[in-house]
């Protein structure tokens, strides 16, 4: 999201101080249970007067815009031009009935997933069965995900990155795998699979993953999300294109939601920062 500077109310010329008055005269009409403008433009104005305006129309129509199924919350922000809109909280991604204005004023959903007060559960705990998401990693890093189960139609791996179960090629196979993740306070005596196979990363060409597997005895894991999450994952691999939802659960973030934004990525990802903005070292994927 883009912030601009807002300009004082002083500087606000007089010319559109005179427009807010006429736009705050417009005729509303009811759209979706939401008062709404009896005209298709929106109200675009910039700056702490059109974020005031914005923030007064949404304070009358807060409780029909909290009675959408799916609302969780809204407040008032900027678009990147500076002017003031409405943004709702979602608990999913994808159209859920919202006006596309509130007296004018453009609504956006921004999908936040469900808010919550804490998990239920902790993932930076030891669990035996563990689920996916939970702390994990090998013993010379700090933690990572268990990210998900497979299976060769024999045994099962723990699926994580190169970086989680195999130090970034620092790693040899038989090495264990710690739950939870050494940062997390694991030890010797909280292996829970061995190292059994990694995709090199290469820093000097292109990769298309950062992968790594270890076998676990399947009582020691459940395969699934903790039950507050998204439960089993699919057994079959999807393709995506911008605008499609998807979700995940991690060892820091928990359970979160999010929009495919762009597809064909090739990125820089850095493996040894330099403070904030320099990296010693870093690999393409593509």
């Amino acid at each position: 999201m883009s912030r601009r500077h807002l300009p004082p109310l002083r500087r606000v010329a007089p010319a559109l101080l005179a427009s807010l008055v006429l736009a705050s005269c417009v005729n509303d009409v009811t759209q979706g249970g939401i008062a709404g403008p009896d005209t298709p433009e929106f109200t675009l104005v910039p700056g702490a007067v059109g974020q005031a305006m914005a923030a007064s129309a949404r304070d009358r129509n807060e409780a029909s815009i909290m009675s959408v199924d799916g609302v969780l919350g809204s407040g008032i922000g900027v678009d990147e031009n500076g002017n003031a809109v409405i943004r709702a909280y979602t608990v999913r991604p994808g159209p859920i009935g919202l006006p596309v204005h509130v007296e004018g004023f453009p609504v956006q959903a921004v999908a936040t997933g469900l808010i919550t007060a804490g998990n239920i559960n902790d993932p930076t705990t030891r669990e035996r069965p563990a689920p996916n998401g939970f702390s994990i990693g090998h013993p010379d890093i700090t933690a990572g995900t268990l990210g998900a189960i497979v299976t060769d139609g024999t045994d099962l791996f723990i699926l994580s990155n190169n970086h989680v179960l195999a130090n970034s090629n620092g790693a040899n196979i038989g090495d264990p795998s710690l739950q939870p993740g050494p940062a997390d306070g694991g030890t010797s005596a909280d292996q829970i699979a061995t190292l059994a196979d990694f995709v090199p990363i290469t820093f000097s060409g292109n990769n298309t993953l950062d992968a790594a597997i270890s076998l676990v005895n399947g009582a020691d894991i459940t395969a699934v999300t903790p039950s507050y999450a998204y439960g089993a994952p699919g057994t079959t691999t999807a393709s995506v294109s911008p605008g499609d939802g998807v979700q995940k659960f991690g060892r820091t973030t928990g359970h979160t939601t999010g929009v495919v934004a762009e597809t064909n990525v090739t990125v820089d990802i850095c493996y040894v920062p330099r403070g904030p903005f320099r990296c010693a070292q870093s690999a393409r994927f593509v």
